[in-house]
């Protein structure tokens, strides 16, 4: 890691002029994290959704593939786990938004996420 850190540090001084490198205080390496980490924030996401769906009296459940899809969907590996939240919102909170406001589920219903026979993600009772 030492020799990691005197490489990028050479790096920089070889591409950024001295006035702006004078400015940063510290750099942090980042690992690039794991599929196992990145399935965790998945979890984290859905669950979080799964706590606002409950207080209007609807249980969601996800299947597997799903998070497969989002984990494909969702994961660059420039910006790294970022881009996860804005696929979590456009195949799951936007398109389910929308049939809530519809009035599709109500208190008691089971919202089940799924993949449908052409690999997109498909919500059902």
């Amino acid at each position: 890691l030492g020799e990691l850190r005197v490489k990028l540090s050479e790096l920089l001084k070889n591409t950024i002029r001295p006035e702006f490198l004078n400015r940063i205080d510290e750099i942090i390496l980042f690992k690039p994290l794991l599929k196992n980490e990145l399935v965790k924030i998945i979890d984290l996401q859905l669950h979080q959704l799964g706590n606002i769906l409950l207080q209007k009296g609807i249980r969601l459940e996800v299947k597997e593939g799903v998070k497969e899809f989002l984990l494909q969907a969702g994961y660059d590996v420039t910006f790294g786990a970022r881009p996860l939240k804005r696929t979590i919102q456009k195949f799951i909170i936007n398109p389910l938004s929308t049939e809530l406001l519809m009035g599709k589920y109500e208190d008691g219903n089971r919202i089940i996420l799924d993949l449908d026979e052409k690999g997109r993600v498909a919500f059902r009772k």
